[in-house]
């Protein structure tokens, strides 16, 4: 080689600051699985879309701790996560009931954007939970929050009972934030 350079080497890439921050999160998934830091999701979003990027794999993870922190971080980046939505959509179905849960909640925190998989959501409201024969949905369609309210109203008109009573039930659950569900609610229970 020129020089004593060995070209088939390659050159270390410097650790950059999705490095240090994703490393931070990897930890915390291991030592404090249940402990979310805000802090983290505040430096993924100053990143941006690169950080986006690479913490979509980690979705997929064997850990459930890694899926969960990683959810939490994409909700706390907000609408600057939204390319997340797809990959966060099949987390509504983990076998482990936190990874849904943090799931929903950073669907409901990515506005607009997380309407298909609100619509995949709303389509589960009839089944049980396989492993606890329970219909967890409706919790999981409260996490969202605002953005899952036009699709409840619809289902409040659904032909299926089931459906309707989730829908209502999904709706106590989210309080004032189902306020424009009202009408519709009435009119269904007349």
């Amino acid at each position: 080689g020129l020089n004593g350079c060995n070209r088939s080497t390659p050159i270390a890439q410097p650790r950059t600051e999705f490095d240090h921050v994703n490393q931070e999160l990897l930890e915390n998934s291991k030592f404090n699985a249940n402990v979310f830091d805000e802090r983290l999701g505040n430096k993924f979003k100053q990143i941006g879309q690169p950080a986006v990027d690479k913490l979509i794999p980690q979705l997929q993870d064997k850990n459930e701790k890694v899926r969960m922190q990683t959810a939490y971080v994409l909700g706390k980046m907000g609408e600057t996560a939204k390319s997340a939505v797809p990959a966060l959509t099949p987390l509504l179905k983990d076998s482990d009931m936190y990874v849904r849960e943090e799931a929903a909640k950073a669907l409901g925190q990515m506005g607009t954007a997380a309407a298909p998989a609100i619509s995949t959501l709303i389509a589960e409201l009839p089944k049980p939970d396989s492993a606890t024969e329970l219909n967890t949905t409706p919790i999981l369609v409260s996490l969202v929050g605002n953005s899952a309210v036009p699709a409840l109203i619809t289902a409040l008109e659904d032909r299926d009972t089931v459906v309707r009573v989730s829908a209502a039930y999904a709706l106590e659950l989210m309080g004032a934030t189902a306020k424009p569900a009202i009408p519709t609610l009435i009119k269904t229970l007349k």
